[in-house]
């Protein structure tokens, strides 16, 4: 694999171009309509997977190029706050159906210590995204000024 220069240096069209029609193939494949299965959520959690690894990236050893100001970066922050709010609703809905005993959607997937244990991690997970959603609005206000 190779590493990304460490100096920001302009990017071919076609690189951008290709990831504008993925963006929007995304949005099209994984629209909030549906549909909605098990190998759709697959799909997804590869392409966040990958996007992860990819920002991960930008914030690092690629961050001159990718990063390359306060203006950047405070949208990076901003995107980021919006993206751990959304898992943490996600997350408080998956709660609340493990309270009404709607998840597993089989019960004799996992016994009552099993969905206990889950819960109470999953909600040590829902108070650290609270917290990181705090954290990234308050590092964009000190980028932003605002």
């Amino acid at each position: 694999m190779s590493h990304p220069m460490s100096q920001p240096h302009p990017t071919p069209p076609e690189p951008v171009d290709a990831a504008r029609r993925a963006v929007q193939a995304l949005g099209v494949a994984f629209d909030d309509e549906g549909p909605y299965s098990r190998e759709m959520t697959a799909a997804a959690l590869t392409a966040l997977g990958t996007c992860v690894s990819y920002l991960r990236t930008c914030l690092g050893p690629a961050q001159p190029a990718a990063i390359p100001d306060a203006a950047t970066l405070a949208t990076v922050l901003l995107t980021l706050h919006a993206a751990c709010a959304r898992l943490h609703a996600g997350l408080g809905a998956a709660l609340r159906a493990i309270d009404r005993r709607r998840l597993p959607a089989d019960p004799a997937q996992l016994d009552i210590t099993r969905v206990a244990a889950m819960r109470a991690a999953l909600s040590g997970v829902c108070d650290a995204l609270q917290s990181a959603t705090g954290g990234l609005a308050d590092a964009h206000h000190a980028a932003t000024g605002t």
